[in-house]
C-alpha cells in the first residue's frame, strides 16, 4: 500500500505504469539535462532541477525497469550533448574513427550505472535520508573517475560553471562538492512531496549555507584580486584544422589569420599572446616557423610580455613531445613545458609525457610563474593543483578541440576551467582552436567569451595570486567523504528503518 504523501502525483503514475507520465518525465530528463549543459538554455537552472525528473523515474521499480528508464535518458541525452559534426571526422584517422567508435557507448553505460546505483542504494533507506545518499553515491562514483584520471567531459556540478554565486564551494571541496550539493537538491526534488518538514529544511539550510559562502567568499577574493599585480592576455580564436587540406596555400592562409589575429590583440594592449595547442600543427623551434610566422610578431609585444604557442617537439624522428613554448619578446625562447597526462590509444601512440614534470614557466616580472595545461589535462582536477602548488600564480589551457568538429564538446571543455579557477583562486585562460575561448577570473566570473567557429581575438585581464585553497591543499578529500558514505550504506549498516515506500 502506498500511503497518501509518498511522492508527488507523477511519481505515483510511475510506479503504476502510466505510459503518459512515464513519457512526460523522460521528456522532462531529457531536456532538463540537455538544458543544464553549456550551450543549453539556462545552465543554472538545469544543473538544479534537471535530475529530478531523471531519479523520480526509478523509486520503487525493479531493477529491470529501471534499467530501461536509465537508458531511454541517457542514451538521447549523449547523443544531443556529445555527438561529434560527422561531416568533420574526415580530419581523423582510421584509428581514431575505431577509437572513438569503442569508446562513445562507454559514457551512457557509466552514467546509467551510476543512476541505477543510486536508485537501488538509496531505495533501501527511509525517504528522508535518500537525497543524501543519491548525492554521496553519485558524487562518490563521479570522483572515483577524476582521482583514477578518467576524463569525462560531464560532471553535474560542471551544469552551473556561468552561476558564480553557486560554485564558490568548489575552493573548499572541488567539483566534487558543488557536484555534491546540486544532486542532493535534485534528490529532494525527486521525492517532494514524500519528504518531511525537518528533512527539507536541512536541505534547504545546505544549500542556503553554499550560496551564503559563495557571497562572502567572491568579496574576500575580489579584494584580493584588487591588491594584486595583474596583465593583459590576448587568445586568438584562429579556427584552423577542420579540413585535411595540406596544401601551402592552406597553411599560409591559416599562418596569415593567425598573425593578424595576434595584431589585433597587441593593438588592445595585450602584454601576453596565448595560441593553442598545435597552433601551426607543427615544431616550430630551429624551424622556418619561427623566422617567418612568430619572429614578425613578437617585437610587437611590450618587453615584459610574451607568445605562449602550443607545439609538437620532436624527441627523435617518431616521437613527440606535447610542448608549450614561450618565446621572449626579443626572440629567444624564454621556458618551455610538456604534457604530461597523454590520453590512452589517441596520444599515447604519437607523444610521451614530458620529463621535467608539473611545474609553472618563468614568466618574469611581469607574467610570474605560468601553469600550462595542455589539452585533456584542463578536464583533470589534479594537474592544475601540481601546478599551482609548485607556484603559479596564473593558469593557462592550450586545447585543439578541432577533432571533433561543431560539437558542444568545446563548450564543455572550456566550463571546466571555470572550475579550475575556482578550486585555486587563480586566474584561467581557455584557448582553443575551435574558438569558446574564456578569460576567466579567480572568483570564477567569466570575463569574456569567444563564440564558436567565429574568427577572433578575446582579450582579458589575468590577475597574479598566491596562496593555497583547502582544494589545493587537500584535493579530492570530499570525494573520500562520500565513498566512506557510499560503504557504509551499500553495506547496509546505516540507523534507521528500512523503508519500502516508494
Amino acid at each position: 500500500m502506498i500511503p497518501q504523501k509518498s511522492a508527488f502525483v507523477l511519481t505515483q503514475y510511475c510506479i503504476f505504469g502510466d505510459p503518459l507520465s512515464v513519457w512526460l518525465l523522460r521528456l522532462g530528463a531529457i531536456a532538463g539535462i540537455v538544458m543544464g549543459c553549456p550551450g543549453g538554455w539556462h545552465h543554472w537552472l538545469g544543473g538544479v532541477v534537471g535530475g529530478a525528473p531523471l531519479l523520480a523515474l526509478g523509486w520503487g521499480r525493479p531493477w529491470q525497469a529501471q534499467c530501461r528508464e536509465a537508458l531511454w535518458v541517457w542514451i538521447p541525452v549523449c547523443l544531443l550533448v556529445f555527438l561529434p559534426d560527422l561531416t568533420r571526422v574526415k580530419v581523423l584517422g582510421a584509428g581514431d574513427i575505431l577509437g572513438g567508435i569503442l569508446v562513445a557507448p562507454l559514457l551512457p553505460l557509466l552514467l546509467t550505472g551510476m543512476t541505477l546505483l543510486c536508485w537501488q542504494v538509496a531505495g533501501r533507506y527511509p525517504v528522508w535520508l535518500r537525497p543524501w545518499l543519491v548525492a554521496s553515491l553519485w558524487t562518490g562514483v563521479d570522483g572515483l573517475a577524476g582521482s583514477l584520471w578518467v576524463p569525462l567531459p560531464l560532471h553535474w556540478g560542471a551544469l552551473i560553471y556561468d552561476w558564480p554565486g553557486g560554485v564558490q564551494v568548489a575552493d573548499l571541496g572541488g567539483i566534487w562538492l558543488v557536484t555534491w550539493v546540486l544532486l542532493l537538491v535534485n534528490g529532494a526534488l525527486s521525492l517532494l512531496g514524500a519528504l518531511d518538514r525537518r528533512s527539507g529544511l536541512g536541505i534547504v539550510t545546505i544549500l542556503g549555507l553554499s550560496l551564503g559562502y559563495g557571497h562572502w567568499r567572491s568579496g574576500q577574493i575580489l579584494a584580493e584580486m584588487g591588491r594584486s599585480q595583474s596583465f593583459q592576455v590576448a587568445a586568438p580564436q584562429i579556427v584552423a584544422w577542420f579540413d585535411d587540406d595540406g596544401s601551402w596555400i592552406y597553411r599560409q592562409r591559416q599562418h596569415s589569420r593567425i598573425q593578424s589575429l595576434s595584431q589585433v590583440g597587441i593593438r588592445a594592449g595585450a602584454e601576453l599572446l596565448v595560441w593553442p595547442e598545435g597552433a601551426l600543427r607543427s615544431a616550430i623551434l630551429h624551424t622556418w616557423l619561427q623566422t617567418q610566422v612568430l619572429d614578425p610578431l613578437l617585437p610587437l609585444l611590450p618587453r615584459d610580455g610574451g607568445l605562449l604557442t602550443g607545439a609538437s617537439e620532436p624527441v627523435t624522428p617518431t616521437t613527440f613531445i606535447n610542448a608549450a613554448l614561450l618565446f621572449h619578446p626579443q626572440g629567444h625562447l624564454q621556458d618551455r613545458s610538456g604534457k604530461q597526462w597523454l590520453f590512452p590509444y589517441f596520444e599515447s601512440g604519437r607523444f610521451v609525457p614530458d620529463p621535467s614534470g608539473y611545474r609553472p614557466l618563468a614568466g618574469g616580472s611581469r607574467l610570474g610563474p605560468l601553469g600550462v595545461l595542455i589539452c585533456l589535462e584542463s578536464v583533470l582536477p589534479a594537474p592544475s593543483r601540481a601546478l599551482v602548488q609548485a607556484g603559479a600564480e596564473s593558469l593557462m589551457v592550450i586545447s585543439d578541440d578541432s577533432w571533433f568538429g561543431k560539437s558542444r564538446w568545446p563548450l564543455l571543455h572550456g566550463s571546466l576551467s571555470v572550475f579550475r579557477a575556482v578550486e585555486n583562486r587563480r586566474s584561467v585562460v581557455f584557448v582553443n582552436n575551435t574558438g569558446g575561448n574564456l578569460v576567466v577570473d579567480p572568483t570564477g566570473q567569466i570575463q569574456v567569451q569567444g563564440s564558436l567557429f567565429v574568427p577572433k581575438t578575446v582579450n582579458g585581464q589575468v590577475y597574479r595570486l598566491s596562496g593555497e585553497t583547502l582544494a589545493t591543499r587537500w584535493g579530492d578529500w570530499w570525494v573520500g567523504v562520500c565513498w566512506l558514505i557510499s560503504a557504509v550504506a551499500i553495506t547496509g549498516r546505516m540507523g534507521g528503518s528500512r523503508s519500502q515506500i516508494l
